[in-house]
């Protein structure tokens, strides 16, 4: 059974606009087809305690946090999931904060390239349109490297931008047509990773990002518990992403 993940930096829950954005985005993908299975989560809705730098995780091999709040249950989902959406609102020209934490939580992921062989795409929205300065493009690029640099193979098109109006429980979009169209593209878009049309492949990104984290986990790092992980998959005897989706895919 195909399942869909989704994070919603926002505490807003049910009246988030990014969050209702990704709803339509799944919505379009169960008119295709009804049995996939989703979870959609808000940062509301869930505990999640601020990383602390301790760098247990990739000493140690754990994360003292996951006894404490809900990023164990959250990461089980994810793990287990086709295809990732991460959706933030715009908060003072980044990710919000929740956001944030939610991917300062995954630093062993970046080094270990946790989720390759998933697809996924980044969604965002804002209150306010494009301008020189406060660019929505830059949040979302941040984003989607962030999603890449976990092994998340990025699909056309990889990030959504839906401009709002209002605050709170009134929040509604500029152009709710676009909106909806936009929702419909990602869709089309993301549905062949779930009916297994297409396969999840490598691109220049992946590759890059492949070949950066291997040289980072050089024996005198003080990475151990993620060098470990490395040499426990045999990563370090494979010289592409393409060939570790080769691997994860057989």
């Amino acid at each position: 059974m195909k399942k869909i993940f989704a994070f919603i930096g926002s505490h807003h829950k049910e009246y988030s606009a990014t969050r209702r954005f990704v709803q339509m985005v799944v919505d379009s993908i169960l008119q295709k087809d009804a049995s996939i299975l989703f979870n959609i989560y808000s940062a509301g809705e869930i505990r999640m305690n601020f990383c602390r730098g301790c760098w247990a995780c990739s000493v140690a091999g754990y994360c003292p946090h996951d006894r404490t709040d809900d990023m164990g249950m959250l990461n089980e989902k994810l793990r287990d999931a086709d295809v990732v959406i991460l959706g933030s609102p715009v908060y003072e020209m980044n990710v919000s904060g929740q956001m944030k934490t939610f991917l300062d939580r995954h630093l062993t992921w970046f080094h270990r390239l946790t989720l390759a062989g998933k697809a996924g795409i980044a969604v965002m929205t804002s209150g306010g349109p494009a301008t020189a300065i406060t660019a929505p493009d830059d949040t979302l690029k941040y984003l989607a490297a962030l999603m890449l640099s976990m092994g998340i193979k990025l699909v056309e098109p990889y990030y959504l931008f839906a401009e709002t109006r209002g605050t709170g429980k009134s929040t509604e979009f500029a152009d709710r047509e676009k909106v909806q169209n936009d929702a419909l593209k990602a869709a089309n878009a993301l549905y062949p990773y779930l009916s297994g049309s297409t396969a999840v492949e490598s691109d220049p990104n992946l590759e890059q990002i492949f070949k950066e984290v291997k040289a980072k986990l050089k024996p005198e790092s003080n990475l151990s518990r993620d060098r470990d992980y490395w040499n426990e998959h045999g990563m370090f005897a494979i010289n592409s992403f393409a060939e570790l989706l080769r691997k994860i895919q057989s």
